[in-house]
């Protein structure tokens, strides 16, 4: 009995090697999830091209996002992540200035109420 398990769990691995990973710049974002498997990816990799994918997001009509409470937490979850990112990692910063001057208008708008919201001092705590 022990050897068939051992067999089946031999195929499962093998299964493993022989697949190719998934291309996270054509993959859907329709989850957070998917966000951070981007970013995961950029810091692994440093591919600019990442960013501009989780970047894709401010693109999406808000029309069609009214009703779609998924797109909408994605695009707050973007939001965050890509502001955040901003001030931590200047590669990222770097990367975002110059997505702004190549931008639609809508991802443009979305992208510089970021930045500046991110790099805006704030108060501290009382």
């Amino acid at each position: 009995m022990a050897a068939a398990s051992d067999d089946a769990a031999a195929v499962d691995l093998a299964g493993l090697f022989n697949d190719s990973p998934p291309d996270l710049l054509q993959k859907e974002i329709d989850s957070p999830t998917i966000l951070d498997e981007l970013w995961s990816a950029f810091f692994a990799t440093g591919n600019p091209e990442i960013i501009k994918r989780i970047c894709s997001v401010f693109e999406w009509d808000p029309s069609e996002m009214e009703n779609d409470q998924d797109r909408q937490m994605i695009l707050r979850a973007a939001e965050w992540s890509v502001g955040y990112h901003i001030t931590e990692h200047e590669t990222v910063r770097k990367t975002i200035e110059t997505l702004i001057e190549n931008a639609v208008p809508r991802a443009k708008k979305a992208l510089e109420r970021i930045v500046s919201k991110a790099l805006t001092p704030h108060p501290p705590s009382p």
